[in-house]
């Protein structure tokens, strides 16, 4: 009986996905892409549940091939400003954007942005 054979084995490339504490915002509400020459910047617009959160970001979530998946976070209001009005929709809009380059987007790629009520997506047409 052989022990310790070694096989080569292919495996993808795996990336690490750091984990990101901001809670999700409410809702996508639009969903934009701005060509640029060697790619695009997308920029998603959502709903907060109230006014006042802040670092926005769309953060890079692992996804399967073909796709590539975004979380829209933010940071909540601070605790002093907790039960306060919600605010207006105007006051509870924010917006985030990233730039994918045209590499990342070729052969039928998906962008899922998501959110906590919902989740919206671009598909480039080249």
């Amino acid at each position: 009986m052989a022990f310790n054979i070694a096989k080569k084995v292919e495996v993808d490339r795996v990336v690490p996905v750091i984990l990101d504490e901001r809670p999700l915002l409410a809702t996508v509400t639009d969903l934009t892409a701005e060509p640029m020459q060697d790619g695009i910047i997308l920029r998603a617009t959502g709903l907060a549940d109230t006014a006042q959160w802040w670092n926005v970001a769309l953060v890079k979530e692992a996804a399967p091939k073909g796709e590539l998946r975004y979380s829209f976070r933010a940071m909540p209001p601070k605790a002093d400003m907790i039960g306060w009005p919600a605010g207006s929709v105007k006051a509870r809009q924010v917006t985030a954007a990233v730039f994918i380059p045209l590499a990342r987007l070729q052969n039928g790629t998906r962008v899922i942005i998501t959110a906590r009520d919902n989740a919206r997506s671009y598909s480039p047409n080249f």
